[in-house]
């Protein structure tokens, strides 16, 4: 929703930790070999889930940090794609983002998880780091 007052924050700013979150989440998962990686610890959290739902899990992750990836080459794009995702994505990529770092082990994996990112993942995340994006995704939300 839009209001996370409670928090230190802006809605556009928790918009880029989950997005970060994913792209993260995305590098280790492509990295088995290099890390040490239990998928459904990562997936599933502390709860017990299903394999087809770990699977569908990792595959929206996946879709989401790979359209970033092919879609956001500059920081205009990467806006347009961050304003157009609906609600129902954002609640995926929060429920992602808790159950990924619900066990203490998975939130080290997961941040370092960037050093084995790609030349393009790396680009995406740096400019999840940009200022300018969370500044053009200010103004694109006031002028909704």
């Amino acid at each position: 929703g839009e209001k996370v007052d409670y928090m230190d924050y802006s809605k556009e700013e928790i918009i880029i930790h989950l997005l970060k979150n994913t792209l993260c989440m995305y590098i280790y998962s492509n990295n088995k070999n290099s890390i040490d990686y239990d998928e459904k610890k990562l997936y599933e959290g502390n709860n017990k889930v299903s394999e087809d739902a770990i699977y569908e899990r990792k595959s929206s992750n996946n879709k989401i940090a790979n359209n970033l990836i092919m879609n956001g080459y500059d920081i205009d794009e990467l806006t347009n794609i961050i304003k157009n995702i609906d609600d129902k994505t954002y609640y995926f990529l929060a429920n992602i983002y808790v159950l990924s770092r619900s066990l203490k082990d998975n939130v080290k994996k997961i941040d370092k998880a960037i050093y084995y990112g790609s030349e393009d993942q790396l680009k995406i995340y740096r400019m999840l780091n940009e200022k300018e994006l969370v500044m053009k995704l200010k103004q694109n939300s006031k002028t909704k």
